[in-house]
């Protein structure tokens, strides 16, 4: 399964997003501990651009679910977040932001963060599926598994 949304960068498009995601993942039978980690990891991406991308022309979600694993992919054409976030990178402890990487990170299988010098930014996101089911037409969705 795959899905595609092309969003303004508008605060409310987050809730927006999360919530047909959740919908879909839940549909396919995803284990809901799972379903919460990559809604979250979703969420602050999405976040994200909205808060460093300075895009006027929004962003876009993709998401595929195939072979026992879900891949998000969120990318702007915004500015970017000014600096390259590595895996080490921990905020203050009193900072107000600044932990959304690494609650991703925290949460997700991979998350790779590409910033080119053109401008934009593109947040892969990654992470193993569990289920009852994961079906989608016939199809088995975990890994090896024919329908």
């Amino acid at each position: 399964m795959t899905l595609g949304l092309e969003l303004p960068g508008e605060p409310s498009t987050v809730a927006l997003v999360r919530h047909v995601i959740e919908v879909a993942l839940r549909d396919l039978g995803v284990d809901e501990d799972v379903l919460a980690d990559v809604v979250l990891a979703l969420s602050e991406a999405c976040a994200n651009v909205i808060w460093h991308s300075g895009d006027q022309e929004g962003y876009a979600v993709r998401v595929e679910v195939d072979d026992g694993r879900c891949v998000v992919q969120v990318t702007d054409r915004g500015r970017g977040p000014g600096r390259a976030m590595s895996e080490h990178d921990v905020p203050h402890p009193l900072a107000v932001r600044g932990r959304g990487l690494s609650m991703m990170r925290a949460v997700m299988d991979s998350v790779v963060v590409e910033a080119p010098p053109s401008g934009g930014t593109s947040v892969q996101l990654v992470r193993t599926l569990r289920g009852r089911d994961l079906r989608v037409r016939g199809q088995d969705l975990r890994a090896g598994r024919a329908g």
